[in-house]
């Protein structure tokens, strides 16, 4: 009896199959989240940056401009200091730096000093005393590792006998940077102390 070979097709083990990998369900949430976070944070970073940015060095170096307007004086307790010695109604101008120490411009909007009814003031700027350039009106901007040169105009009252001593010792830089306000309020006594308008 003859014995028919019967041939079977060959068939592919399903477990040797090749398979596709997939994300698990729970990887894509994760990285969303991840990402999020990373924006979000670095967002808030920016802020927290321009909120704070205040990068204005204010009073450094300077001295009268009109020079016989001003003398210098040692008042009773040995402070050396600025005296406007000019005649009542003149007016005296001294100048002072303001540095930006930062990487991003800064604008000055505004500057203001002590008020008083013997104290009148008005302040400019140019960007520097030794090049000619012209006086200008605030708002001036203060580019990055660069200065400008505020000018102080006071005019002189007719100071009352015995009133004391009538002095501007600070000055307060309202300035401005990526739309957040800034104030700073600056100690004149870092050159020859404060400007005394009277002293009597």
């Amino acid at each position: 009896m003859a014995v028919t070979s019967l041939e079977v097709p060959f068939r592919a083990d399903p477990v040797a199959r090749t398979r596709r990998w997939r994300w698990p369900r729970w990887a894509l949430p994760v990285v969303i989240v991840l990402l999020l976070g990373g924006v979000v944070g670095g967002a808030a970073a920016r802020i927290d940056h321009a909120a704070n940015y205040q990068p204005l060095i204010v009073g450094t170096g300077g001295g009268p401009v009109t020079v016989d307007a001003f003398k210098i004086a040692r008042d009773p307790s040995g402070v050396t200091r600025w005296l406007l010695a000019a005649k009542p109604g003149a007016t005296g101008t001294l100048n002072y730096e303001v540095d930006n120490d930062g990487s991003d411009p800064v604008t000055i909007d505004n500057v203001s000093g002590p008020t008083g009814a013997l104290i009148h003031t008005s302040f400019r700027w140019m960007t520097s005393i030794y090049d000619g350039s012209p006086v200008r009106a605030l708002p001036a901007v203060v580019p990055p590792h660069h200065a400008i040169t505020l000018l102080i105009s006071i005019r002189k009252p007719v100071c009352p006998a015995n009133s004391g001593p009538v002095e501007i010792d600070y000055l307060t830089v309202h300035s401005s940077a990526f739309g957040f306000g800034h104030t700073i309020v600056s100690s004149l006594d870092r050159t020859l102390g404060p400007i005394d308008v009277c002293w009597t």
